[in-house]
């Protein structure tokens, strides 16, 4: 996504805060430079000191784009479009793009049309018509992919949702179909594997975590199911032994990297833990207050219950009712008492 182009045009357009307009600037300073991460973390303070000024949240989502986090893109995008009722149709095309990336075309053809519907030929970014033009080129065997792609999709938000509120049960057949009709899938694999165990079939759990490093050798995903079923078994040589190989990995991914510090985190691997989630900005943590919870735990074990109850209070004032029980008990707490689980109790 081109983003200096839109600036341009919306060159005349003044942020109301100061502190906002600074930390903008300063992102854009980072994106000339390439520096990406460093843009979307300024981005994002722009964003929520100035949550008024939609070029802010394009700039944010733009980044992102680039960043292939097309979702995150698109959710900032389309609030951009509701708060301005369209008085930014450009963000119906860079909407386009992402969906075209995530490989959702039917989206996509649409999100384009939306955008020249609502534009003029003088005033269109450029290559509008041309996606549109390769879009209906391709129109059914894209209509099929897209069908294709977003039933996979939704299977998985599906199976997420089931495993969140610890009804692994529910999540078990529709992670089963999504095999049937993707046998390549490894994520369905690896969700099936947590599903199984959670559910009681621990056998089933342990093949099928198994099968995919057979496939996958390294697996982020399957090594971290394998790690944490061996320590809810209570095998701690096996699980230090798979603890050990995760230490050593350092995600890209932002969504792997926090999910693999959490990972760290129940298996005891406290420093590591704190290492990590060091690293974070608070935003992020603001945006998952799990991570306030998983770093006042390691914090904890650390020797540093002062640290971890302020760390608690921040994930309770997010409405994390685990640091709630917590601090409830804080007084009364000791080393044994204080854990990190991935799954809901």
């Amino acid at each position: 996504m081109d983003v200096s182009v839109y600036r341009k045009k919306h060159s005349n357009v003044i942020p109301f805060l100061q502190n906002g307009d600074y930390f903008f600037h300063r992102g854009i300073d980072a994106y000339k430079k390439k520096n990406l991460k460093r843009a979307v973390t300024l981005f994002e303070r722009a964003v929520k000191l100035t949550d008024k000024e939609p070029v802010f949240q394009i700039q944010l989502a733009a980044v992102l784009s680039e960043l292939n986090e097309y979702e995150r893109s698109n959710d900032i995008l389309r609030d951009v479009l509701h708060d301005t009722e369209d008085q930014y149709p450009e963000c119906h095309f860079f909407m386009a793009n992402n969906y075209a990336y995530l490989g959702q075309f039917v989206l996509a053809e649409q999100s384009v049309k939306a955008y020249l519907t609502l534009t003029t030929e003088d005033n269109r970014l450029e290559g509008a018509e041309d996606l549109l033009e390769m879009l209906k080129e391709e129109e059914l065997v894209m209509e099929d992919e897209s069908e294709e792609l977003e039933n996979l999709i939704s299977g998985h938000t599906t199976a997420g949702s089931f495993l969140k509120q610890n009804k692994p049960q529910q999540a078990i057949p529709v992670l089963e179909e999504m095999i049937e009709d993707h046998p390549t899938c490894l994520a369905a694999y690896n969700h099936l594997a947590e599903a199984y165990f959670r559910s009681g079939q621990k056998n089933q759990a342990f093949t099928i975590s198994e099968k995919v490093l057979t496939e996958d050798k390294g697996n982020l995903f399957a090594l971290c199911n394998l790690a944490i079923f061996n320590q809810e078994l209570g095998d701690i040589i096996r699980a230090d032994r798979y603890a050990k190989i995760l230490c050593q990995v350092y995600p890209i991914d932002t969504d792997h990297f926090l999910k693999l510090a959490r990972v760290l985190c129940a298996l005891g691997e406290y420093q590591e833990t704190e290492k990590r989630l060091s690293e974070v900005d608070s935003l992020t943590f603001d945006m998952f207050p799990e991570l306030y919870d998983c770093r006042g735990v390691a914090q904890y074990k650390l020797g540093k219950p002062e640290r971890a109850e302020v760390l608690w209070r921040k994930a309770m004032k997010k409405g994390y009712t685990k640091s709630e029980q917590r601090l409830a008990s804080f007084a009364s707490l000791k080393q044994e008492d204080v854990n990190y689980r991935l799954w809901p109790e």
